[in-house]
């Protein structure tokens, strides 16, 4: 989204969101944020719907460490959102691009 200094785009990201949750279009949603704005991004989500379950990917829970347990919980708990930085974005998307695939075959993809 590509609007004014408060013009609301964070609030229209969380409500899209939840919309979208609340009408059965999606079961996860990734919100990819700059690194900058990663905790204002959670705050005001959380303004929009105190009782949302977010997960956020913050320099704490997402070293390497625990990156594999962060992303499994992303995937298998039912959380309204998922907040992560854009590199954090770029190492899971590299990883993913980088696993090699098999088919029901058993044949790499």
């Amino acid at each position: 989204m590509a609007h004014a200094v408060g013009a609301g785009k964070t609030f229209s990201m969380a409500a899209a969101v939840m919309e979208q949750k609340r009408l059965g279009l999606i079961s996860k949603a990734v919100i990819v944020v700059p690194g900058h704005c990663l905790a204002q991004m959670v705050r005001e989500f959380l303004m929009l719907y105190p009782t949302a379950r977010i997960m956020v990917a913050d320099e704490t829970n997402f070293v390497k460490a625990k990156r594999q347990r962060f992303i499994a919980r992303a995937a298998t708990e039912n959380w309204d959102a998922t907040s992560i930085f854009f590199s954090n974005w770029v190492v899971i998307t590299t990883f993913m691009n980088h696993t090699p695939r098999t088919t029901a075959r058993g044949k790499d993809v």
